[in-house]
């Protein structure tokens, strides 16, 4: 049997795809000995970038730090 450690999603509804316990975005939820991060689609963190902001690219990597314990 396959098993995570970290499922990081993208512009997903967490209950679409049987998530059903509260995920705030870019905050990683430790849930049944795996951690969970919602962000945004890379789409649009993307163009975010792209056109000069960093606010959900800092996000998304400040979130990632404390996910992975860097």
């Amino acid at each position: 049997p396959y098993s995570a450690s970290h499922v990081l999603l993208f512009g997903q509804d967490p209950a679409e795809l049987g998530l059903h316990f509260h995920l705030p975005k870019y905050r990683p939820v430790a849930h049944r000995n795996c951690s969970f991060l919602l962000a945004d689609p890379l789409t649009e963190i993307y163009r975010e970038r792209r056109e000069g902001g960093k606010k959900k690219a800092g996000m998304l990597w400040q979130a990632l730090k404390i996910a992975f314990e860097i």
